[in-house]
């Protein structure tokens, strides 16, 4: 099981500490939404929109999410320290 970071580290990307748990969904069958960039950013903060459901319990069988990043009924994802968001994105 994979232990995910609070925050990124010095010098990387705010969203970088949230990587691996987006690199695992689109290597379990889930899809960019956009997909000329996998972050996007908004006034809030930095995002990475799917196109499919994210599997909650698969996330959590895998990795180790500290108490800052929350997961919604529906599996999104929020990083309180960073404003980072992993989202299905309903059409």
């Amino acid at each position: 099981m994979k232990t995910i970071n609070k925050q990124a580290d010095n010098n990387q990307a705010v969203y970088s500490h949230m990587e691996p748990i987006v690199d695992f969904l689109l290597q379990n069958g889930n899809e960019l939404f956009y997909t000329n960039s996998k972050w996007g950013s908004d006034r809030t903060g930095y995002l990475c929109w799917l196109k499919k459901p994210i599997d909650k319990a698969l996330v959590l069988a895998n990795f180790n999410l500290p108490e800052t990043i929350k997961m919604s009924e529906t599996g999104d994802m929020d990083c309180y320290i960073t404003s980072t968001r992993i989202k299905y994105v309903e059409k």
